[in-house]
C-alpha cells in the first residue's frame, strides 16, 4: 500500500517526470498552503489545512497520483459562522460538501440576480463560470469541510496568468441553464417503485 504523502509549497514547485514545473504547480506553491500528494487521502475531514488570505479560510490542495495538469482538487474549511468573500472563476467548479451546513448565493457579472441555496453534509453543487459567488458557514459552533474540483490546471497550461481566471472583468456569457433560468433544484428524495 502507498500510503499518502506530503509536501509544504515552501519547497520549490517541481515535477516528479523531471520537466518543468507547470504554470498550475508553480502558482500553487506560491501560495504557502499544504499541498498533499500520493494515491490517496485518508479522510478530507482531518487533512491538515494551511491559512490562505486571498480567499479567507483554511486550505489545501490535492495533487492525486494522475491528475496532475489536469484537474484540481482541493479542500478548503469555513470556521464557525463566517461568510467567506466573494469570488468569480472564469472557470465552472464543482463541490462536495464532506461535512458541515452553509448557504451559497450565486449571482451574474452585473450584480442581478441572486440564487442562494443551503447545502449540508455529501451535497454537490456546480459553480457556473463568470458567476460570482459566495459560501458561509450556516453553523455557529462548527466548521464546514468542502472539497472543490475544477479543470484550472488545463486553464492554466493555456493562459498562465492567474488573474485571467479570478479576476478577469469579461461578462457573463450566454446563459446555460434550464428554460426558466435556474441552475439549481430543490433536492428531492427518490424512492424505488419496484
Amino acid at each position: 500500500m502507498v500510503q499518502q504523502t506530503e509536501t509544504r509549497v515552501s519547497e520549490q514547485a517541481r515535477s516528479d517526470s523531471g520537466r518543468p514545473p507547470l504554470p498550475y504547480d508553480q502558482w500553487i506553491a506560491s501560495l504557502g498552503v499544504p499541498v498533499h500528494r500520493g494515491y490517496y487521502a485518508e479522510d478530507v475531514r482531518t487533512l491538515e489545512l494551511g491559512w490562505w488570505e486571498e480567499r479567507g479560510c483554511q486550505t489545501a490542495f490535492l495533487q492525486l497520483a494522475g491528475q496532475q495538469g489536469v484537474s484540481e482538487a482541493r479542500v478548503s474549511e469555513i470556521a464557525p459562522g463566517v461568510t467567506l468573500p466573494a469570488q468569480r472563476f472564469g472557470f465552472d467548479e464543482a463541490i462536495y460538501v464532506a461535512d458541515g451546513r452553509g448557504l451559497t448565493t450565486v449571482w451574474g457579472a452585473d450584480g442581478s440576480r441572486r440564487k442562494t441555496f443551503e447545502w449540508q453534509k455529501h451535497s454537490l453543487f456546480l459553480l457556473p463560470h463568470n458567476r460570482a459567488h459566495q459560501l458561509a458557514n450556516a453553523q455557529g459552533d462548527r466548521p464546514a469541510r468542502l472539497l472543490h474540483f475544477n479543470y484550472l490546471p488545463v486553464a492554466m497550461s493555456l493562459v498562465a496568468d492567474p488573474d485571467f481566471h479570478f479576476g478577469n472583468p469579461f461578462g457573463d456569457l450566454p446563459k446555460i441553464a434550464t428554460p426558466s433560468d435556474e441552475y439549481y433544484s430543490e433536492a428531492k428524495v427518490e424512492h424505488d417503485t419496484m
